[in-house]
This record gives structure tokens, sequence and C-alpha cells, in this order.
């Protein structure tokens, strides 16, 4: 039988003593090679925080059209369970080897049961398993973030709320919040 073994051994964290001679020694550019992003997750870490959602579900939505032999992506929806497209167990399996392989990570093997949809395993993807740093935190650090937020509130001359009493503290969100109904109003 055909195995390529690395790829078979990949989720046991040692190799098994039964199999450990199907498995030879890797040259450390090849292991390095095996452990770099693949070509989805380079174009995550390239694109606009805003925009990686719909790149990775684009993504997603390719892998199950393939997967279950549907001739357009047009044919899989992102918000339909991967089940009543006619997603089985099976390809169930085949779904999260392409995950895995795709991200570098070993997925849980019930990702597609613990997420249904393509749009909630995108956003377990970006949330859980991808390290991709989003654009705020890249651009501005939270010292700057708090500095800014105190140099606001100094502008509007707003009291220091911890100085203020329970009473004062809720008349003054009092009238914020009314400050916000009559601009609604308007």
């Amino acid at each position: 039988m055909s195995v390529h073994w690395r790829s078979f051994l990949r989720p046991f964290r040692q190799t098994p003593p039964l199999l450990a001679d199907f498995v030879q020694a890797a040259p450390a550019a090849v292991a390095a090679a095996e452990r770099s992003p693949s070509d989805i997750v380079l174009h995550l870490q390239q694109a606009p925080a805003d925009d990686r959602h719909d790149l990775l579900a684009g993504f997603l939505r390719e892998q199950v059209r393939r997967i279950l032999g549907l001739p357009s992506v047009d044919q899989v929806d992102a918000y339909t369970a991967l089940s009543e497209m006619g997603m089985d167990s099976l390809m169930a399996v085949e779904l999260k080897n392409a995950l895995d392989e795709a991200t570098g990570e070993n997925l849980p093997a019930t990702i597609a049961f613990e997420y249904p949809t393509i749009d909630a395993i995108a956003s377990y993807l970006l949330k859980d398993v991808l390290p991709l740093a989003s654009e705020a935190s890249e651009d501005v650090s939270m010292p700057e973030v708090a500095a800014s937020a105190e140099s606001a509130a100094e502008e509007l001359d707003f009291p220091d709320l911890d100085e203020l009493s329970e009473e004062e503290l809720e008349a003054l969100l009092m009238e914020k919040l009314d400050d916000l109904d009559e601009s609604e109003e308007s």
C-alpha cells in the first residue's frame, strides 16, 4: 500500500515503535519546509483583518466543494450545516485532514460537528487556531490607546470616575444616557 508515512504519523506525539522503521529522519530543510505556513495562512497574514473571515470562508467553501464532489463552489453555502449539504463522517475526517494540512495544526477530529457550518469553522480557526495578529494591535500599542483615551477624557472635561460616589456616578450615567436619547431622536 502506498502511504506517505510522515503525513500518516503527524498526529502522533511520538512515532509508535512498530512504525518507526517506515519513517526516515527528515533533513532539517525538509522538516522546516513541512512546518512552514501554507498558502492560505500566508494570504490570511497579509490580508487586512476585515477581509480574513471572507478569505478563509472562500477557502473552506472550495475544500467542501471538492470533498462533496460538487461541480461549483456556488453550490456551497457558508451558513448551511455541512451535514445538510451531504457531508458524512468520513468526509468530515477528510475535511479535518485538509484543514490540518492547510493550517499546520492538529485540529479536533470533531471540528465539522462542533462547528457545523463553514462560517462557524472560519470563525473558530481565526479566533482560536491561527496566530494572526489584528491590525489594531499591530498599529497601536495598548499604552498608546490608554494615553489617547485619557487625553480625550481630559479634552471633554470628564471627572475622575474613581473619585465619584455611587450617587454621582449614577447621576452622570443617567445624564449621558439622556444625551444619547436626545441625539437619537434628533
